[in-house]
């Protein structure tokens, strides 16, 4: 191989990324949410073309996205717990935070991990991705999804499929790859202050 594509590579393949008004923090390869519930390692993205998105509501809803060039990307929304729901009824609402708008659920299941539960789901929206941009939508988007709760927050973390690499299919080997990652990423996340 010779030294163009080393460094062409290197380039390529680099942890920077390009931060776009976010107002979580970004230090040491790490985010942390601009309420500072959860702070989580940066995925390893691509460049050019990789940024990291912010942003929270007054009720207290965060989220970010992580997303590059090539299809890698990792959201994130925290949400506190509303007062109507009490904190015994959670693990039955957890299912609920799984789907999103227009997409069709494709498989789910129940994980405990180190004490906590998570409802592991992957879903599939039409046309749904947005990394083909054309006029009648791009590829299809099969996403995968964890929900959990830490301390006052019920937490939704989700991982795309890219098509550029992996395809618009949902199958087994895809179901257990997005699982994979999700379980990758939310070992490395710490959780913080307590509602």
């Amino acid at each position: 191989m010779n030294i163009f594509k080393v460094l062409l590579l290197a380039i390529i393949f680099t942890s920077c990324v390009n931060t776009i008004d976010i107002s979580g923090k970004v230090s040491n390869g790490r985010y942390t949410s601009v309420l500072t519930d959860y702070s989580c390692k940066i995925p390893k993205m691509m460049k050019p073309g990789s940024i990291i998105r912010d942003q929270s509501s007054r009720s207290g809803v965060s989220e970010v996205h992580f997303q590059d060039d090539f299809g890698i990307w990792i959201s994130i929304v925290s949400s506190p717990i509303p007062p109507s729901i009490s904190i015994e009824k959670i693990p039955e609402e957890l299912p609920k935070f799984l789907s999103r708008a227009n997409s069709t659920t494709l498989y789910r299941e129940e994980i405990i991990l180190d004490d906590t539960q998570i409802q592991f789901g992957v879903i599939k929206i039409e046309k749904g991705s947005n990394i083909v941009e054309i006029k009648k939508g791009g590829p299809d988007l099969i996403e995968g999804v964890f929900v959990f709760r830490k301390n006052n927050y019920v937490y939704r973390v989700s991982s795309q499929q890219p098509p550029v690499f992996d395809g618009d299919k949902y199958t087994e080997k895809s179901k257990a790859k997005l699982k994979h990652e999700l379980l990758q990423f939310y070992r490395n996340m710490l959780f913080g202050k307590k509602s």
